[in-house]
């Protein structure tokens, strides 16, 4: 609508002719495009995120992709070397107070190498998937991971939980999200292979939650 209006004015000063004019009223409107809203999952959703994977068809598979994005934080491209390339994955347990907790290396961007931790269900994820061979959960099924399918599975598994849809990478503004509640921005940037805390800081949406908690009463 703007470039039509503004082809009107330049007509009117004679800077196109009426053949350029038509031409440009001729071009169809473009198809609105929906900016898609940043989200980070509330702990009730991602809940029902990890019940549904153990509902669905590969099982084993989708219980571990959201493990390491939810859970470790991993972009998009590094979940999908880690899938593909599940022989040359390294990973090795410790143990933090008695806990498991899974460590896997991870080449990020500028092949600068961090490690991930996964504790909990994401440790008994990570393990099921890397060190059991092969079987009818998996084969045929996810190889190639791509990153065409790593959205589709994503927004299977919200349909499945029925949660609000979401994205790869609104798993792993999750991880930033929950980090920030339990440790400073300067680890956080750490495990997420920051190179700019600025960059880690914009991951975290819990504006409103942040500022009501920060509120207090001076005569209380």
């Amino acid at each position: 609508a703007a470039i039509r209006s503004l082809a009107q004015r330049l007509r009117r000063d004679r800077l196109i002719d009426g053949d350029q004019l038509a031409a440009l009223n001729s071009v169809k409107t473009l198809p609105r495009t929906r900016v898609h809203a940043r989200v980070a999952l509330s702990p009730a959703e991602q809940r029902l995120v990890l019940n549904a994977c153990a509902t669905m068809r590969a099982p084993i598979f989708h219980q571990a992709i959201v493990a390491l994005m939810l859970a470790g934080g991993l972009r998009s491209d590094e979940t999908i070397r880690l899938v593909n390339d599940r022989a040359g994955v390294s990973i090795r347990t410790t143990e933090v107070g008695e806990v498991p907790v899974a460590v896997l290396d991870v080449i990020g961007k500028g092949r600068k190498q961090r490690a991930i931790y996964l504790r909990g269900y994401a440790h008994h994820a990570a393990l099921r998937f890397f060190c059991t061979p092969p079987g009818d959960d998996r084969d045929g099924y996810y190889t190639p991971l791509t990153t065409a399918i790593l959205v589709a599975r994503c927004r299977e598994i919200a349909r499945k939980a029925r949660v609000r849809m979401f994205t790869p990478h609104d798993l792993r503004r999750t991880f930033a999200t929950n980090m920030m509640r339990r440790a400073d921005i300067g680890l956080v940037q750490q495990m997420m292979g920051h190179a700019d805390p600025k960059q880690t800081a914009d991951y975290d949406i819990r504006n409103e939650e942040r500022l009501a908690s920060a509120s207090f009463d001076p005569w209380g």
